[in-house]
């Protein structure tokens, strides 16, 4: 019989730093400063304005895949260790029925 190596996880040090991470999403600023520009016959302020939004929106959207992610990574972490802990109460259970 092959046994596989254990992965050991600590679920205060990963619930730590997905909270940092989380902390880190939340205050990347993703709302618009709306600076100002003098008037321009080139449409310079125009452009600008369009290149600002552009980049706000895909900031937005960056933030919002991160928090998705940070929230993914909690479910599967979960999932994982819910998996894990079960098995080993099906591997004791049946250790004990061995040696009976």
């Amino acid at each position: 019989m092959v046994f596989m190596p254990e992965i050991i996880i600590n679920r205060e040090e990963v619930n730590s730093a997905l909270e940092r991470l989380k902390q880190c999403i939340e205050d990347i600023t993703a709302s618009k400063s709306n600076p100002e520009f003098p008037t321009s016959t080139l449409n310079f302020l125009d452009k600008i304005t369009s290149i600002e939004d552009k980049y706000y929106q895909a900031l937005g959207q960056y933030k919002a895949t991160l928090l998705k992610i940070e929230t993914d990574i909690q479910s599967n972490i979960k999932t994982y260790i819910e998996a894990d802990e079960s098995l080993a109460h099906q591997m004791d259970a049946n250790s004990t029925k061995a040696k009976i």
